[in-house]
């Protein structure tokens, strides 16, 4: 997707596993100027510079997943039901620190960690866009993450999973935050399906059909060059 060529421009790739029963992603973006989270606080607020988000709504119910601090009546509202129907990933990209992956409002959280999600990625400068006049900042977050029909937060063991099958539907949306200038903070807010309020309300996801594959899959041999290869 081509927000503006001089500026930022970003590629999106899911794929997924029957057998491991779980979400694998990649965005790669490329952007003129690139905003690092700050190597000194790695619990610094999310969107805050240049990142990512993924959503997922792994049964397709839809509605709220995200209780706003001003609207519930206590904070007890806000830690039991946010997240719990889908979940919202934070997706630092990589820095001094390194990459990682948060459960929105639960940065500690088990279900941001193996054997549940992980994350990985790589910087690389220079790069020609779209534009082919001004090089640009590429950086790419790859991963995976398990969709859950309901997810206690301190307890995934004890949460229901989404079932993955051929034909599913499940609901993704897919953050995208350009922050170029650090005084002013970010700039640029971009998703896949453009709704305002994606970030409380999963009926505004995009619909995903889970498409069959091979039994011999890229995910099964360790290769996720090959699944985005695949996909392109």
């Amino acid at each position: 997707m081509v927000i503006h060529p001089y500026d930022i421009e970003f590629s999106c790739f899911i794929a997924w596993s029957l057998e491991l029963q779980r979400l694998y992603f990649a965005i790669e973006v490329l952007d003129d100027m690139y905003t690092r989270p700050n190597a000194s606080d790695q619990d610094e607020e999310p969107y805050a510079s240049d990142s990512l988000g993924l959503i997922v709504d792994g049964d397709h119910s839809g509605g709220e997943y995200f209780y706003d601090r001003f609207e519930p009546p206590d904070e007890w509202t806000i830690n039991a039901m946010s997240n719990v129907p889908a979940q919202h990933y934070y997706l630092s990209p990589p820095s001094p620190h390194g990459t990682s992956i948060a459960i929105y409002n639960d940065s500690q959280g088990a279900a941001s960690r193996p054997p549940y999600a992980d994350v990985g990625g790589g910087v690389e400068a220079s790069t020609w866009g779209s534009n082919l006049v001004l090089p640009r900042t590429k950086y790419l977050v790859e991963g995976y993450v398990t969709p859950w029909d309901s997810l206690a937060l301190d307890d995934p063991g004890s949460s229901r999973r989404s079932a993955l099958s051929v034909g599913a539907i499940i609901g993704i949306q897919i953050v995208v935050v350009d922050c170029d200038n650090e005084i002013y903070g970010c700039h640029g807010f971009y998703t896949i399906a453009g709704a305002g309020n994606f970030w409380k309300d999963a009926d505004t996801f995009t619909d995903v059909e889970l498409a069959p594959h091979a039994r011999e899959t890229a995910i099964l041999s360790h290769s996720w060059a090959r699944v985005k290869a695949s996909l392109r």
